[in-house]
């Protein structure tokens, strides 16, 4: 039952089918624990915690992990802990969700190229919880250069509504969030969608390009692009544009991650809809 269960360090004791169909799994510590702050093993129970956790889905059915653990007096008169509560790598301290459930949040958005909305729903947790497994994945590699491209496709995607907000010091409407976004394409390549930025404006478009490497730059051959004069504006110098043949310019097979794919961001994303 414990290797089925997959959660290292704990052991499970019980296992029990709510009415709502969702199954509660109880866990018990189940390795040696030690003082954080000195080493000092455990020794002496203050008090007896529960701690509730929810957990990847399985078969279609909610999991929550009930784990029944200790809080425990440090022995060790030098150490400015005093006491500390059982923690495991798969259970961290504090923590309402497991590691796992973040990265099957994470992995749909970004692999599987759902929105946050429906990962949010599917797999119980809220809005922000599910875009914050996703920002702290792709971010983190986001922030590197993709890999070199000789045919760049740009285009725009019209995203819900505009959002306004009054200006606190003059009282105006101003927008806050563009309701167009604009992306960038690997069409020869397998990298897919590169990026995506909010605005269709030249200043828009170079923003994105002005962050690539010179080298980077160089080596790309022709853009395909809406013969708009902001995105022809922002073709880099020495390639040759090349109008769009109709509609968006697709997001290629990408959206996996691995050696050679970038995983997607979809930064419409990052400003959660407000309308329907």
């Amino acid at each position: 039952m414990d290797t089925l269960f997959g959660l290292t360090g704990v052991r499970v004791v019980e296992v029990d089918t709510e009415p709502d169909d969702s199954v509660t799994v109880y866990v018990q510590t189940a390795v040696t624990v030690v003082c954080p702050g000195c080493a000092t093993p455990a020794a002496r129970i203050k008090e007896r915690v529960t701690g509730r956790i929810r957990d990847v889905p399985y078969g279609g059915r909610r999991i929550r992990v009930v784990w029944w653990k200790q809080r425990w007096s440090c022995l060790n008169e030098d150490c400015p802990r005093g006491s500390f509560t059982e923690s495991v790598t798969d259970l961290p301290t504090r923590s309402r969700l497991t590691p796992r459930l973040r990265r099957s949040c994470a992995r749909s958005v970004s692999d599987s190229g759902r929105t946050v909305a429906e990962v949010a729903a599917s797999h119980g947790v809220s809005w922000h919880t599910a875009h914050d497994a996703f920002t702290a994945t792709v971010d983190p590699v986001l922030a590197g250069e993709p890999e070199p491209v000789t045919d760049l496709g740009i285009d725009e995607v019209r995203r819900g509504r505009p959002r306004l907000a009054a200006d606190p010091d003059t009282g105006r409407t101003r927008q806050i969030a563009d309701r167009w976004h604009t992306g960038f394409t690997d069409l020869s390549g397998p990298q897919g969608l590169l990026g995506q930025v909010e605005g269709r404006r030249t200043a828009d478009v170079t923003a994105w390009l002005e962050q690539r490497d010179p080298a980077w730059l160089a080596g790309i051959r022709t853009v395909s692009i809406d013969m708009c004069p902001a995105f022809r504006a922002a073709v880099p110098r020495g390639t040759t544009p090349r109008p769009a043949v109709r509609g968006p310019v697709p997001p290629g097979p990408t959206r996996q991650q691995d050696a050679h794919h970038r995983p997607v961001a979809h930064r419409q994303e990052q400003v959660r809809p407000s309308g329907p």
